[in-house]
């Protein structure tokens, strides 16, 4: 009887637990050219599962994973064969040289 009592709290609690986990859940606008779901609903991405709902936002989910900063792209200098250019000079004795 105790085991029932607690089945039924602990199902109680998610019961009243999941419209807060659905709400905070973003439903992403999947990017296509065709569109085999019902009317009014649209293709969304929803936890990385392709679904037919409406989005609750209007960027992608590419869009919003994609870094602010643009690449940098880094140039170097070829040296000669026979030169050689240390990047500093270490005392005898120095740690880390």
């Amino acid at each position: 009887m105790r085991i029932l009592s607690s089945l039924t709290l602990v199902a109680a609690m998610a019961a009243t637990a999941l419209p807060a986990v659905a709400d905070t859940m973003k439903y992403y606008p999947y990017p296509t050219h065709v569109n085999y779901c019902p009317a009014g609903l649209q293709p969304i991405s929803m936890g990385g599962v392709i679904c037919c709902g409406k989005p609750n936002t209007h960027v992608t989910y590419r869009e919003m994973m994609r870094h602010p900063a643009p690449a940098t792209h880094t140039h170097y200098v070829a040296l000669d064969k026979g030169e050689v250019t240390p990047s500093h000079v270490c005392e005898e004795g120095e740690k880390g040289c």
